[in-house]
C-alpha cells in the first residue's frame, strides 16, 4: 500500500514514524524525511491500525517498534520517542 506525500509516493511499510508540529508533519522513512502541510491526524485516518499515536506529536508504526520503555518506544532507526501518560495504557 502507497500513500501520496508531497505528490511523491510513499510505501507505508516503509514509513517508521510520523512527527507533527501543528499543521505540519514530517514522516520518516526507512530512506528519507519528508515535511509536509498535513497534520498528523490526517495520516492517522488514512494509515493502517497498526499505526498507533504514542503522543499528541507522533504517529509510529508499531511494527517497527524495537524497545518499548515505561514512558518511552526505541524505533529500529534508534530514535527515541516519548509515550504520553494517556497513551502508556492502550500501548503495553
Amino acid at each position: 500500500m502507497k500513500i501520496q506525500v508531497a505528490h511523491q509516493p510513499v510505501d507505508v511499510n516503509s514509513i517508521v514514524y510520523i512527527a507533527g508540529d501543528g499543521t505540519y508533519s514530517t514522516i520518516y522513512t526507512e530512506q528519507r524525511k519528508i515535511v509536509n502541510a498535513r497534520c498528523v491526524l490526517f495520516y492517522q485516518k488514512q494509515l493502517p491500525p497498526y499505526f498507533i499515536r504514542i503522543h499528541r506529536k507522533y504517529l509510529v508504526n508499531s511494527q517497527k517498534i524495537k524497545t518499548l520503555l515505561e514512558d518511552s518506544v526505541i524505533m529500529q532507526n534508534g530514535t527515541e520517542l516519548p509515550i504520553s501518560r494517556r497513551k502508556k495504557n492502550h500501548i503495553k
